[in-house]
């Protein structure tokens, strides 16, 4: 499933700010979460620790932000579930919340 983290050296992944982890083909918002994004996430940490940020985009919602959270993600690019809610100021704050 996608590209595998082997095809990038580790020296490149030490080169970089932030490495970026498609939990769905890319394309269009409202995707299903895959899991198999969270052993990527998982893999990534062991390989950078805390000295580059791992994102994560596409399927987010409460439940898969804290998965994602607990494999080592820290950034959260979210779409379908902020721009769905009736009150956006409310959402973001809930969001927050899961990763504060």
């Amino acid at each position: 499933w996608g590209t595998p983290i082997t095809v990038v050296s580790e020296e490149i992944y030490h080169s970089v700010d932030l490495i970026l982890v498609l939990a769905a083909k890319a394309g269009f918002s409202g995707q299903e979460f895959q899991p198999q994004a969270l052993k990527k996430i998982e893999e990534l940490k062991k390989i950078v620790g805390d000295l580059v940020e791992i994102g994560v985009d596409c399927g987010l919602n409460d439940e898969t932000i804290k998965q994602s959270l607990k494999a080592g993600a820290s950034v959260f690019y979210v779409n379908h579930s902020f721009w769905q809610a009736e009150d956006l100021e409310k959402r973001y704050n809930e969001l927050l919340s899961l990763v504060s």
